[in-house]
């Protein structure tokens, strides 16, 4: 990797909010990248922190650095190994290392739901107004350090992502400037401190319960670790209760612990038929540094989701969904990306009071156990988009297309489907998008129901 003066990028930027190349202010020669968003733009979707983002998304083992000057009590922010993002900007996959004025630091992990989770933080000494100051986040194997004026101040084990392009940024609006942005590959990525693994059912049905177990092993070759505690990472909804310690003082090198859990699935229809955990241990190595591991990703154990599941009454009552644009709508088109923002359901005028409103791509899943016969649904692209739009509809069962619709577009009439879904465990209703993108294809599967067995 090549070191790229501020302004002069070894390769073209990304940028999510406007910055500048401005003369550098506190004394400093020359010129600087400044962020000149002042005050909050009139937005055509939820707000975004302003940042930059330059460089390949296969990029591992780095350390991306940058002088700042912070013109204003605040937080700047440099980004690590980000990758996937959908909208709005904010929903950003990928590493932050915030520091604020006040010498606040945090380590914060977004994904592509916005969400943030602090994985380390802390406090070094005040950085002040109106100074530059250096600031570094490095990369190697799963371990994620923060570096400021040269000094290590943190660093955490992760390994939700693994490799992503590097940036900067300020949180909120706020006119800071940035210098010499260095990026700077790091070889031989060091050992994880230590393995976490989760194991437990992969279906468990509504209202009954399960065990859940995670270890935590430390290799021979590592140190010990102390202060660990383990979390199971359930979803809303489920019952948790711990059958073994979850606390443990400490784990000598080669040796490894476990925790258990007696997981109960909840029992409301509206809870999703599919969730997640995210099992995370938290403990502090023999250098004083906090650590955290992930189980969800990379090397780990992938046997850490659960499914509760529940076959579903003649009603178009929507269990798992996946899609680009919002969320599947029941009973409405899709309309745009906010939640209960679509339209009664209108194919060619012909209007529908029962269906599910989807923008494609999507994939809408439902749990069936073999208890379901018959499919049926009128399909094509809402009023709401036409004349454009083109998609394709298809059923699925347990793996096996059933059934393919030609292209419809926003002009094609509605088409009935009726699928022989006799012995289906799990049915998915999947639109997909034609060669010319996926921009205004919002999709219904208009008066769908399932024909399925009572009791």
């Amino acid at each position: 990797m090549t070191r790229a003066r501020a302004g002069r990028p070894s390769t073209s930027p990304t940028c999510r909010v406007s910055f500048e190349i401005a003369r550098c202010d506190g004394g400093r020669p020359g010129r600087c990248v400044r962020q000149m968003a002042a005050q909050q733009p009139i937005e055509w979707q939820d707000d975004s922190d302003a940042f930059a983002l330059l460089g390949d998304t296969s990029w591992r083992d780095y350390t991306v650095s940058s002088d700042v000057y912070l013109e204003q009590p605040g937080t700047v922010e440099l980004l690590g190994r980000a990758g996937e993002q959908q909208r709005p900007q904010s929903h950003q996959a990928g590493y932050f290392l915030r520091v604020g004025d006040t010498g606040r630091w945090s380590i914060v992990k977004s994904d592509t739901s916005g969400q943030l989770t602090t994985l380390a933080g802390g406090t070094t000494r005040v950085l002040g107004t109106h100074h530059w100051h250096s600031l570094g986040l490095s990369f190697s194997g799963t371990t994620i350090t923060a570096i400021v004026d040269g000094k290590r101040i943190g660093a955490v084990d992760d390994s939700s992502y693994s490799a992503g392009q590097a940036g900067l940024g300020v949180v909120g609006y706020r006119t800071d400037e940035f210098d010499n942005l260095r990026i700077t590959a790091v070889r031989g990525p060091a050992v994880p401190p230590a393995t976490l693994t989760a194991a437990l059912p992969q279906t468990v049905n509504r209202g009954e319960s399960a065990t859940m177990k995670v270890t935590l092993a430390v290799p021979a070759s590592g140190g010990a670790v102390s202060g660990l505690a383990i979390e199971p990472g359930a979803p809303a909804g489920w019952t948790v209760r711990p059958t073994t310690p979850t606390v443990f003082r400490t784990v000598a090198p080669g040796h490894s612990v476990a925790a258990a859990w007696t997981i109960t699935a909840p029992t409301d229809l509206n809870t999703p038929v599919t969730a997640s955990f995210a099992p995370l241990a938290t403990y502090v190595l023999r250098t004083g540094r906090r650590a955290a591991l992930d189980a969800r990703h990379g090397e780990y154990d992938r046997t850490d989701s659960a499914t509760h599941r529940q076959p579903l009454p003649e009603r178009s009552d929507v269990r798992l969904q996946l899609q680009r644009l919002g969320p599947v709508e029941r009973d409405t088109s899709n309309g745009e990306e906010a939640a209960g923002d679509g339209r009664t359901i209108t194919i060619r005028a012909a209007q529908y009071a029962k269906g599910l409103g989807v923008h494609a791509n999507s994939d809408v899943a439902f749990y069936l156990d073999g208890n379901c016969s018959r499919f049926t649904a009128t399909v094509g692209v809402d009023d709401e988009v036409a004349p454009y739009g083109s998609v394709i509809f298809s059923v699925v069962a347990d793996g096996k297309t059933l059934t393919t619709t030609p292209l419809l577009t926003g002009t094609s009439a509605a088409l009935p489907l009726d699928v022989d879904v006799t012995g289906a465990r799990q049915l998915d209703l999947v639109v997909n998008d034609s060669a010319d993108g996926n921009a205004h294809d919002h999709s219904d599967w208009a008066g769908a129901r399932l024909t399925c067995a009572t009791g």
